[in-house]
């Protein structure tokens, strides 16, 4: 209880305490974000957007590259010189203090894929339904074949549900995963990140 009354006591003169001036950064500012070295029309799109959405060009420039290069990913490889090849992966982090208009500018840039990605869903529905009925059979096929093998009491009639048991279990551990297309996920954990990068 001692402790507590000290501990308590030393929060209360430091909140009392005014705190002390920021001591100014060293160094030279940043260089400015180098729009010119994008394509043309990049660059004007960059700049037309930060302009409307009154943001700093950094932030629709870097997630356009990142929109670019995600519709490249897997169709476009680089080749820098002869047997050195890339992908086109691109890690981008925006950070900013609240208020500087990063939710209206990511909607804005991301709103082509969001597209993309409900089209995607709409054309594969029927197959992914397709897929989950015929897991769900397999499943209850295999709950059905497990419990006649639990309870044959004939060794044949045992081994012929075991047997067939294996099979529908394999099949199904080879199944691929029938989930409607993601291009998108925010708010995610790294193990559910990793998950939705394992299913799509």
């Amino acid at each position: 209880a001692a402790r507590r009354l000290v501990d308590d006591a030393e929060r209360a003169r430091a909140a009392a305490e005014p705190w002390p001036d920021p001591e100014p950064l060293d160094g030279p500012a940043p260089e400015p974000y180098p729009v010119a070295a994008l394509p043309a029309w990049l660059g004007e799109y960059a700049l037309g957007l930060a302009e409307e959405m009154q943001a700093v060009v950094d932030m629709p420039a870097a997630l356009a590259l990142a929109v670019g290069a995600g519709a490249c990913a897997g169709r476009v490889v680089v080749e820098v010189r002869d047997r050195w090849r890339e992908p086109t992966c691109l890690y981008s982090v925006i950070s900013l203090a609240p208020g500087e208009r990063k939710s209206p500018v990511m909607a804005r840039v991301l709103s082509p894929v969001l597209d993309v990605e409900h089209e995607l869903a709409e054309a594969s529905r029927p197959r992914v339904a397709e897929a989950r009925a015929l897991r769900e059979a397999a499943e209850a096929r295999l709950a059905h074949l497990t419990r006649c093998a639990a309870r044959a009491d004939n060794l044949d009639t045992r081994a012929k549900a075991e047997t067939e048991a294996v099979a529908v279990a394999q099949a199904l551990d080879v199944m691929p995963a029938a989930v409607l297309p993601r291009l998108i996920a925010q708010d995610a954990t790294p193990a559910r990140l990793a998950g939705l990068l394992s299913a799509h």
